[in-house]
């Protein structure tokens, strides 16, 4: 029974070849947009995730407020917090500090000229270095290839590596003849391995791949800018995390924290402080609380992108329904016949939607063959490990869910609808009745349709003249021609000095200046240099660079020469607001394309059941301009009702967007009458494609048969 019901929906799949590749490219488009949306999602949501007990690991994080009451809140600590906690405070099993280290790492070759690898700097990506006391290992469990967790950050001047570390210094080896190789930090910072561990096969924030030991810092030019017991050194490197004991709740900790900052934190009067915990599973999404090592990512906007994916497959589905709708009179024989001889309710519902399955079945095969190709263009807008295995238990769920739940969305009413004909009415050809019956859904679902693209469309706009307005705006100081150059977080002082003096007596540069950060950095934790240069077109610029990179290698003879410009800084700021851009402009052209199919199938159809009315009426002496204008005016009045629904809805939520900015553009009134205009242009568009071509027929041909 099944075989003839495939059979028949091949048969009927086949003969309407435009009807099917309609459907078949815009459920295409939205499950891919789906997939990839969710693949998306699903990496986000899975970090850090995987520890053990990390329901009662979190990260101590910081509070400062002002004399006016604000407050700010610091993803760090003070230095003498993380020890003072383990002392004073019940309920902890384990406390540990760590610090991240911005450091270059030379790895010492015998006979040969030393491997030397750059710093990350901070802004710049994680640091995978980091100084951790022998308690991270009790929090994070790591699988350990060599050495002992026990002893193995116990001692100064001792490293653990992760095997990608450790292959990225020391090239492919067993992971014992690691042990005990040397590796400088910093140019003078010796340590030797004594330990490797496995990396983590889950994604996390504290993704470090180097653990130099904690009490190094005690026998090393690092306690410099490292003071153990100092309650005023909010430094965003220094940092502690926390596994609560067995049984306890935050709260219960938390109640002991107030006091301990009073006993320890003193700050001048109006100024106040606190420490907090912030869990784990909180790290990944919390922008509030600022630090130099993990990923952001807003929750809010991974809900906007999975509804994004959503609204698409549904305008994809909603096509599938219009157009099994309005061509169900070309069935109703096919159903009264069916029905006279015995067929069953039952049976044409699932007949019908054993078509459908077979065109989301198809669509969801050509995304799984179009998935991997889309993620490497869009690479950028995506972050690192993004990535499409079928055969994992999530994506085979999702698939399985996809194909169900689209094939019920889009097939399940048109099949009612077709199953629901009365025989003795279709057998007399008077299946139109029911089909006008239905217009009203099908024009309800092309103003859906249109009011969902034109929400895309205005928000597109919108976010692209506030980012082009933040870029150009003038903002009181000069951004030319300002070049940032960044030492070593832990460079000496008095040679970032000489770097500076030696700059300085190059003609050509009017300014120097050195400073904790530039204005544009999102957090202060390491030194930069600015200068500015007074020079006259991009040759002066690019001999001037040169001079200065000569200056950094008489100073940093074994350093690559690496600098930016100001201006890119400040670009740098929005660079998540261009990605929204870019997937707003994305989705826009999905929707707007998958609208624009379901159109033009409509309007096919529709000048295909008016063949015989456009003859007569060019008999009678009308236009091909009177007969474009005749098809075209009931969707042209669909869209207009459309924008009138959309322009309150993309008002509303870009309004709240924009919120987030100091400065920001109006949200103009000519910006709803390009996109509604644009609208409808897109619409005149698709329908006169058909249109144009059925008023250019000759009605003899479709008046003959009268």
């Amino acid at each position: 029974m099944f075989k003839s019901y495939f059979k028949t929906a091949w048969r009927n799949l086949t003969r309407h070849k435009v009807n099917t590749t309609i459907n078949v490219l815009g459920l295409t488009l939205g499950i891919t947009a789906c997939l990839i949306i969710f693949l998306l999602v699903r990496l986000e949501f899975s970090y850090d995730t995987f520890h053990a007990d990390k329901d009662r690991i979190y990260r101590v994080v910081g509070q400062l407020s002002g004399t006016t009451g604000e407050k700010r809140d610091l993803g760090y600590v003070t230095t003498a917090v993380p020890g003072t906690l383990r002392r004073e405070v019940s309920g902890l099993e384990s406390v540990a500090a760590f610090d991240n280290f911005f450091a270059s790492v030379t790895v010492p070759v015998p006979g040969r000229q030393s491997k030397v690898f750059g710093a990350t700097k901070p802004g710049e990506g994680a640091s995978p270095i980091i100084l951790a006391e022998p308690q991270y290992f009790d929090i994070f469990h790591y699988r350990w290839l060599a050495g002992n967790a026990a002893t193995a950050l116990n001692e100064p001047y001792k490293v653990v590596l992760s095997t990608t570390e450790a292959t990225r210094y020391f090239g492919p080896q067993d992971p014992d003849n690691w042990i005990g190789r040397q590796l400088i930090y910093q140019d003078s910072l010796r340590v030797t391995v004594s330990g490797i561990v496995a990396d983590w096969d889950g994604h996390s924030d504290f993704n470090f791949g180097d653990f130099i030991s904690f009490s190094t810092i005690d026998h090393s030019f690092l306690r410099d800018d490292f003071e153990a017991n100092n309650w005023n050194m909010w430094s965003a490197t220094v940092n502690a995390v926390v596994k609560l004991a067995p049984g306890v709740t935050q709260a219960q900790v938390l109640r002991q924290l107030p006091d301990f900052g009073r006993r320890h934190i003193k700050l001048p009067k109006g100024y106040g402080a606190a420490v907090s915990l912030q869990p784990l599973s909180d790290i990944h999404f919390n922008e509030r609380y600022r630090d130099t090592y993990s990923r952001k990512t807003n929750r809010a906007a991974l809900y906007g992108l999975a509804g994004i994916g959503m609204f698409i497959l549904l305008i994809a589905a909603i096509n599938f329904v219009n157009l099994s709708t309005a061509r169900s009179v070309q069935r109703a024989r096919e159903i009264g016949v069916r029905k006279v001889l015995g067929g069953r309710r039952r049976q044409l519902v699932l007949q019908f939607l054993s078509e459908t399955l077979l065109v989301v079945l198809a669509a969801t095969l050509l995304s799984l063959g179009i998935a991997n190709p889309r993620l490497s263009v869009f690479h950028s807008l995506l972050p690192p490990g993004v990535r499409l295995d079928v055969f994992t238990s999530s994506t085979l769920l999702f698939l399985t869910l996809t194909v169900v739940v689209t094939c019920l969305l889009a097939g399940l009413y048109p099949a009612r609808v077709l199953a629901s004909y009365q025989p003795a009415l279709s057998l007399k050809g008077q299946g139109i009745m029911q089909l006008n019956s239905r217009s009203y859904l099908r024009k309800s679902l092309i103003v859906f349709q249109f009011a969902v693209s034109l929400v895309f469309i205005i928000g597109t706009m919108v976010i692209g003249r506030q980012i082009h307005y933040v870029l150009t705006t003038d903002l009181g100081f000069d951004q030319d021609a300002v070049v940032i150059i960044r030492p070593d977080r832990d460079d000496p002082v008095d040679r970032r000095a000489v770097l500076a003096d030696k700059i300085r007596q190059i003609p050509e540069v009017r300014m120097v200046t050195r400073h904790m950060e530039a204005p544009t950095a999102a957090r202060h934790s390491g030194t930069f240099i600015e200068y500015k240069g007074a020079c006259q077109s991009v040759g002066h610029l690019t001999a001037v660079l040169a001079k200065i990179e000569k200056a950094w290698k008489e100073v940093y003879p074994n350093r690559k020469f690496n600098y930016s410009f100001f201006d890119e800084t400040i670009a740098k700021l929005y660079e998540g607001e261009r990605k929204t851009a870019r997937i707003m402009s994305i989705a826009m052209a999905i929707a707007v394309f998958i609208s624009c199919m379901g159109l033009f199938g409509l309007a096919a159809f529709i000048a295909e059941q008016r063949t015989k009315e456009i003859g007569i009426r060019k008999v009678l002496g009308a236009t091909v301009t009177d007969i474009v204008a005749l098809l075209s005016a009931d969707f042209v009045r669909l869209v207009v009702i459309a924008i009138v629904i959309a322009s309150p809805v993309a008002y509303y939520f870009m309004h709240r967007w924009l919120q987030d900015f100091a400065y920001r553009v109006p949200m103009s009134w000519w910006i709803y009458e390009v996109a509604g205009g644009g609208a409808i242009a897109i619409a005149l568009l698709t329908v006169s494609l058909q249109s144009v071509r059925a008023a250019m027929a000759n009605p003899v041909d479709s008046l003959h048969s009268e």
